[in-house]
């Protein structure tokens, strides 16, 4: 009988132990306080006699034993697992035929997939460029805007400056008469051979040669009368 001191009663068919051993088990075992519920509760397996044991034998069981039923399934015939290895050049060339198709199935959804990619890229790229475009001639038009606008400023400027030079010329060639007339000078119709023409800056003017006078050389111009003196 087990105890629940880990204590376990002598088995049959081995050595018994001595009478004083027994004695003092005996002793403990009726000193522990054990309850049939505790031991009712926790059974512990025996271990059977060695004349009963059988011996370990191979799991595998050959195929007529009384006891084995082989249930054999049923597949279709387009079923991989009902095909035999050896099949003949036309299932051969329609598997073929079909892993083909496959490959080509998935090649080509492989390609459709990179093409639209691509053309994803590409519409994103066109609308990046067309942004550019808007921004470029929105800025263009501010330039044009800008040139216009100053290019009217320069005429009115330009304008105003030929309205202010316009009584400075009157006044010159008034001044230009009055000397002509107080030196009793007159613009000479002699051939041009007779005239002498200088250039006394830049921009070419023509002066005309008047006589000699006890001051000097004479020279006036539509705009100026200057006194070369000698």
């Amino acid at each position: 009988m087990a105890v629940e001191s880990g204590i376990t009663a002598p088995v049959t068919g081995m050595t018994k132990p001595d009478n004083n051993n027994s004695k003092d088990l005996s002793f403990i075992s009726s000193s522990l306080p054990v309850s049939d519920t505790e031991i009712d509760r926790h059974p512990r397996a025996k271990r059977p006699y060695l004349a009963s044991r059988r011996p370990s034998a191979s799991i595998l069981v050959p195929r007529d034993h009384p006891e084995i039923e082989i249930q054999e399934e049923e597949f279709p015939p387009d079923d991989a697992r009902a095909m035999s290895p050896r099949r003949n050049p036309a299932d051969v060339e329609r598997l073929c035929r079909e892993i083909q198709e496959a490959i080509q199935q998935v090649d080509n959804r492989r390609r459709a997939d990179t093409f639209q990619s691509s053309l994803q890229a590409l519409a994103e790229h066109i609308d990046e460029v067309k942004s550019e475009h808007d921004k470029l001639e929105n800025e263009s038009r501010f330039l044009q805007g800008y040139i216009g606008d100053l290019a009217r400023a320069m005429s009115l400027t330009a304008r105003s400056r030929s309205s202010n030079r316009q009584p400075h010329i009157q006044e010159l060639i008034q001044k230009r008469d009055f000397f002509s007339k107080r030196l009793g000078f007159k613009e000479s119709t002699r051939e041009p051979s007779s005239v002498n023409f200088t250039r006394r800056s830049p921009a070419t003017r023509r002066t005309r040669e008047l006589p000699k006078t006890t001051a000097g050389q004479i020279y006036y111009s539509p705009s100026k009368i200057f006194l070369h003196v000698t």
